[in-house]
């Protein structure tokens, strides 16, 4: 029998692989040597990791191209070709389909329509996987679901979606996994949009910040030390439902409810109260004058952003909303408004700004971070067994 409170040697060589993958994701290429410095881990055990992790196809080792002169040195890195990672963004009006290196960088995007049932969902997304599945001398390693709404992540169940109603109910990863037989995860697209920040975005660095994504509908999370606050099965931040107008002109919400939050201050709800025809239309007529509706909903957005930073006290809040990031005079006017509704030492202690990340990168960092995470129990991370230098 195991020995209480010790690490089994096995368990201690995931803890190893998952330390060297993290530590190349986030440095770059390293040699073996200046990996071994990075981690504290000793040379042979190091290697020993390495090996494994060359096995399973997370790494490459080449010679080093900036090396001149002398003898090559090799090189430890993450691969962008010879394997991929696949994402389906569910989203209204569109959808997405999304491939990439492990490393993170984007290869192509296909879009289409958000179908008007879960099976034509299914079936466009299925079809799509299994063709890049059958790509030869191309090893998938997996596959993220994002979508917006209510998600239990102990079933991995979207359970109700005001935007995209057909998800309701299902578990479009688990179906996925079982047709394509590789791990598929759900996430929150709000937890996938932190994620991408955190990596690439402007939350480099970063580990408490919230964020809100005004675009289909109004998404929020807070990332406390590292992780996306999700709640006890994963329906915290749904700050999008909480009722800010209750007069007579309220939108009906896709929810149920009316006076939304989501239904006054989200680009495409800003977008159908002018009338536009698209969101390009509505920037433009904006940004040539037409400023009446929309600077008539900023107090909604301000009563919005009050509420999460007097819960949640972040340092940092990003806001992601092409309205906010394609009309220069938004963001001051916001503020102006911020500044009525919002405590005043909680407001200096929040710096607001725009967010770089998007729904593509966000649902590409899902994959990775499920995929590098799955190397070890997550039980460790909260048992502080790791390096907090390192943790996720």
């Amino acid at each position: 029998m195991p020995s209480k409170g010790k690490i089994q040697p096995g368990l201690l060589g995931r803890i190893n692989e998952w330390r060297v993958l993290r530590t190349i994701q986030r440095s770059g290429p390293l040699s073996r040597a200046e990996l071994a410095r990075a981690t504290s881990i000793t040379a042979p055990t190091a290697s020993k990791a390495v090996e494994a992790l060359l096995r399973d196809g997370w790494l490459l080792e080449e010679d080093d191209a900036d090396v001149r002169r002398g003898r090559p040195a090799k090189k430890l890195r993450v691969p962008s070709e010879g394997a991929q990672v696949l994402g389906v963004v569910i989203d209204q009006p569109q959808c997405r389909l999304v491939t990439a290196g492990l490393d993170g960088v984007l290869r192509d995007e296909t879009r289409f329509t958000t179908p008007e049932s879960y099976a034509a969902l299914l079936h466009t997304a299925l079809t799509w996987a299994q063709e890049h599945l059958a790509q030869p001398k191309v090893r998938t390693h997996g596959l993220c679901v994002a979508m917006p709404g209510l998600i239990d992540y102990t079933e991995q169940r979207g359970l109700l979606s005001p935007n995209v109603h057909i998800t309701d109910g299902h578990t479009p990863a688990l179906d996925l996994q079982n047709a394509l037989g590789v791990p598929c995860v759900l996430i929150h697209e709000i937890h996938s949009l932190s994620l991408a920040e955190r990596h690439s975005g402007s939350a480099q660095g970063l580990d408490d910040f919230a964020l809100m994504d005004l675009s289909t509908g109004v998404g929020f999370t807070a990332v406390l030390r590292g992780q996306p606050f999700t709640g006890h099965r994963g329906l915290a931040g749904e700050l999008g439902h909480i009722t800010v107008n209750s007069g007579p002109e309220a939108r009906l919400c896709g929810c149920g409810n009316r006076g939304c939050l989501e239904t006054e201050v989200s680009d495409l709800s800003l977008q159908t109260a002018m009338g536009a025809a698209s969101l390009d239309e509505a920037i433009a007529r904006y940004n040539a004058g037409e400023t009446e509706i929309v600077n008539a909903h900023l107090d909604y957005l301000a009563i919005g952003i009050a509420a999460a930073i007097h819960v949640f006290n972040p340092p940092h809040l990003f806001l992601n909303s092409r309205f906010l990031q394609e009309c220069p005079a938004l963001l001051p006017a916001l503020q102006s408004q911020l500044a009525i509704r919002t405590l005043k030492p909680a407001l200096d202690d929040c710096t607001i700004r725009l967010a770089q990340g998007n729904k593509s990168e966000g649902v590409i960092a899902g994959i990775i971070e499920h995929l590098t995470n799955a190397l070890l129990p997550t039980s460790l991370q909260e048992l502080h067994l790791l390096d907090p230098a390192l943790a996720p």
